[in-house]
């Protein structure tokens, strides 16, 4: 904000340049225009109170205060009998000076200040008894361009965000002056000479003036989010994600967090207001606990997420819903062997799923396949903060083959005990 008022200071060298009706404040104004204090005094108070939307550039006032004023000339230049020839871009509104670089709309108006006087002059030309001079032809064609392309007054430029353009201003003057020449004549044998017509002469002046402002588009694309990560006891956990604005809004019912990355202030220059922007983030909060990522807010139905940027306001979708994170994970059997197929199904689908299996971590939309490595028997699945798991077991290639080894073994040794249990009892019969 000191920045702020230092520019207006220097640019604002005499406080009589400032008209009260059109601030914020007009009565306060007057009081200070009328004090005894010195004109930077002057201008450091009534800078303060220009206009009262310091979070947000306040277009409307500066576009008032243009209209109604008059463009300052400076760099004038001569040629022939065009003297004091001039013209000046002396404001594009909307625009906000930040950063040392104005940053314009995509869409605006170049407001210009241009003149020039026309000085003929006196005296006789040399063999003259008598000169007269007059304006024969006055001629002038003003031309606005963008990047050497040209726009109207009021303009339209979509080009992207930061996108560097020239703006440029020419004036092009045409003066043609008549020139009477009379010489001493005489008209007969015996007359005296007499100072007669002789000659008409018509000479050109032209002279081109221009001017030029270097600005940059400022056209970002605005975006954010406010996601329910859950509810708890009437309070709203959730996360807000937002980037490359200016101002952003986010009220739930009556609580609200209002965020400010700017302070804007108004200077003049050249006879024009221009809005003038400082960073200095700033935050505005009722009810809201936290204000970066991560909030906590009372428990409300209705939600509005608004965005800006020097120029524009974007109203962005604000749901209040709780999130259903739940899912569940299946195998396609509870045994396999190793090398085998495991096919893991994931419900609800189409979202994306963290896998962690045998040390390997994947990613899935709700169908997996995994390789069965012994000895692990687990999968993991997991979406945000929640995870859930699927149990199973493999076997190993030469336990398996042992197993059934031992398993004919025992098979063999009971048949053969069977056998002889029969031998035995028919033996005995």
């Amino acid at each position: 904000m000191k920045i702020a008022i230092f520019l207006f200071l220097l640019l604002v060298p005499m406080a009589t340049a400032i008209d009260c009706t059109l601030t914020a404040h007009p009565e306060m104004c007057e009081e200070i225009m009328q004090s005894d204090l010195t004109d930077e005094e002057k201008n450091y108070l009534v800078a303060d109170i220009m206009s009262d939307t310091k979070h947000y550039p306040d277009h409307s006032l500066v576009r008032d205060w243009n209209l109604q004023s008059t463009v300052i000339p400076d760099n004038m230049q001569n040629q022939g009998v065009i003297r004091n020839a001039w013209i000046k871009i002396g404001a594009i509104m909307p625009s906000v000076l930040y950063d040392e670089k104005l940053h314009i709309d995509t869409g605006g108006e170049i407001i210009t200040g241009e003149g020039y006087d026309v000085v003929l002059p006196r005296g006789t030309t040399s063999g003259d008894c008598r000169t007269d001079r007059r304006v024969y032809r006055n001629n002038t064609e003003k031309s606005l361009s963008i990047n050497n392309q040209e726009v109207q007054s009021r303009f339209r430029h979509d080009t992207p965000h930061m996108t560097p353009i020239e703006i440029q201003a020419s004036y092009d003057i045409l003066v043609t002056t008549e020139i009477q020449h009379y010489t001493m004549q005489v008209r007969c044998q015996y007359c005296s000479p007499e100072c007669l017509w002789n000659r008409t002469e018509y000479k050109n002046d032209r002279l081109v003036v221009e001017d030029s402002v270097v600005a940059v588009i400022h056209n970002p694309v605005l975006e954010a989010s406010f996601e329910v990560e859950d509810t708890y006891n009437g309070t709203i956990n959730g996360n807000l994600v937002s980037e490359d604005f200016v101002n952003l809004e986010l009220d739930v019912g009556e609580s609200y967090l209002h965020k400010h990355n700017y302070v804007f202030s108004e200077i003049l220059e050249n006879g024009m207001l221009q809005v003038y922007a400082e960073y200095l983030p700033s935050h505005e909060t009722k009810g809201v606990k936290g204000f970066e990522d991560k909030l906590l807010i009372p428990e409300n139905d209705e939600c509005n997420l608004r965005l800006y940027d020097f120029f524009e306001r974007k109203v962005v979708p604000c749901f209040l819903e709780k999130i259903d994170l739940s899912f569940t994970v299946d195998t396609d059997s509870q045994m396999y062997m190793e090398g085998d197929t495991i096919i893991v199904t994931i419900e609800p689908s189409e979202r994306l799923y963290s896998v962690e299996y045998a040390g390997v971590e994947y990613e899935t939309d709700g169908r997996l396949e995994l390789t069965a490595i012994y000895p692990y028997n687990r999968v993991s699945v997991s979406l945000e903060d929640r995870t859930s798991h699927a149990l199973f077991h493999v076997a190993h290639a030469k336990s398996m083959k042992m197993f059934l080894l031992v398993g004919m073994f025992i098979l063999f040794n009971y048949i053969i005990i069977s056998l002889l249990q029969k031998w035995r009892i028919g033996a005995y019969a």
